[in-house]
């Protein structure tokens, strides 16, 4: 399998001497290979051919009958658990809010195991990573929103789970939050999902104030429900948190996905926005009490928002953002793959005009809102002319900031003493700008 020239995929069998291309009428632009059947008469696919959602389906390599096997109403379909062979699957990941699991062979004995599992650890994700050749003993990964993570040695006679290690064994002894999923009708009717983990108010009779986690991307990439170190970090330093799977976000159909393209700065930022109103009337959080923060689009959304929405954030945080949406055509390395250009026509549009409008570094004297600003000297994606651009810009204008840039790192701080370094800055900006 592999990619062409206008970025669709495509599959190749080899018959005889020969690779014969499984035609584009049969699967879709957007397929993916799972696995091959112990026969070799089936091949297994996550795929939406002429429907929206991405399903399971089921190739026959003898007459290239296609078959749909399932495909959940809501959400595209996550993840495929199969057997030690990597041959059958016998049962389906789907994450639509809280991960919920479809054991589609019940006759497989990993699927026995597997169901097992999954009552011994409820409301978590769990994965089988690997199981002793007589099927005696399993590898089981368990997390969740408050379990960054644990592997187990599940004994099948015994009927039992030991712990053989913890992921991030010093947290233990740390009370994480609970994260829960929304669900919000945006005002032109479309349907908004999100998380949401609320912190302990310091103050009894307050609220406690909001970080919105905006994810990056924008397309083909969304936030689930499980443990994530930015949440939490927020949280157990009085901070609630939502982060909102906005229109272009991936996993929801199709449609869900192309809705937004070239809507990066008006739409998606009002999905944004109209999910924290929802945080609002729901009693989850009050108003004028929010910072919003990202990082790569994350940012983007953060600065275009304060544009925006100047009376609405009382801070913005963006690390690793692309500000003038013009300049994404000529430099980074979005634009210098193969279908990059392409690409960047598709989801932005080939207008001008329209660009200049939905790029923050054109209207900075709107912003209202405190801003720390972050970025990698050697960021390739969203390269350091972009915040350059962005600090001149406020500069001009005599708007303050807060600058926060590191040598030799890229998209985004990898290095772990720059994370600690930056969430450390953040927690201290947003002490300063919202009020506990």
């Amino acid at each position: 399998s592999g990619t062409d020239k206008n970025n669709n995929k495509k599959i190749y069998i080899k018959e005889n001497s020969d690779w014969v291309k499984v035609s584009s009428g049969i699967v879709s632009n957007e397929v993916s290979i799972i696995s091959i059947s112990a026969s070799g008469k089936y091949l297994y696919t996550f795929d939406n051919p002429k429907q929206n959602m991405k399903g399971l389906f089921k190739l026959n390599l003898d007459d290239y009958s296609y078959q749909s096997m399932y495909t959940d109403k809501k959400v595209d379909l996550t993840y495929a658990e199969l057997t030690a062979d990597g041959r059958q699957i016998f049962a389906l990941r789907v994450d639509d809010g809280y991960p919920e699991y479809l054991i589609i062979n019940k006759q497989v004995e990993e699927a026995k195991v597997f169901k097992k599992l999954l009552a011994y650890f409820p409301f978590s994700k769990v994965k089988i990573t690997s199981r002793s050749n007589d099927g005696n003993y399993y590898i089981a990964m368990v997390s969740s929103d408050i379990d960054p993570g644990s592997l187990y040695l599940f004994d099948k006679q015994k009927n039992s789970a030991g712990l053989l290690f913890k992921f991030k064994p010093s947290t233990k002894d740390i009370n994480f939050l609970q994260s829960e999923p929304i669900e919000v009708i945006a005002s032109d009717g479309k349907i908004i999902n999100g998380y949401f983990t609320q912190a302990k108010p310091t103050n009894k009779n307050k609220l406690a104030p909001l970080v919105i986690i905006v994810h990056g991307g924008p397309h083909g990439v969304r936030d689930y429900w499980g443990f994530s170190r930015n949440t939490q970090y927020l949280a157990l330093n009085g901070y609630s948190v939502l982060r909102v799977n906005y229109r272009g976000s991936g996993g929801y159909g199709k449609k869900f996905s192309l809705d937004g393209y070239k809507q990066w700065g008006t739409k998606i930022q009002k999905d944004i926005y109209e999910s924290y109103q929802w945080l609002i009337d729901n009693n989850k959080a009050t108003a004028n009490n929010v910072c919003i923060m990202g990082g790569s689009f994350g940012a983007y959304s953060a600065i275009q928002s304060a544009t925006l929405y100047p009376d609405v954030y009382k801070c913005a945080v963006a690390n690793a953002g692309v500000y003038d949406l013009e300049l994404m055509f000529e430099k980074g390395d979005i634009r210098a793959l193969r279908l990059g250009r392409s690409y960047l026509k598709d989801v932005l549009g080939n207008d001008f005009d329209t660009l200049k409008k939905t790029s923050p570094v054109n209207y900075v004297e709107k912003i209202k809102a405190s801003i720390l600003l972050a970025h990698g000297k050697d960021d390739k994606r969203a390269p350091f002319e972009h915040v350059e651009r962005l600090r001149n810009a406020l500069d001009k204008v005599k708007k303050p900031y807060e600058w926060y840039v590191i040598d030799k790192e890229g998209h985004g701080f990898y290095k772990p003493e720059n994370q600690k370094a930056y969430m450390k800055k953040v927690v201290n900006f947003l002490a300063k700008h919202l009020n506990k």
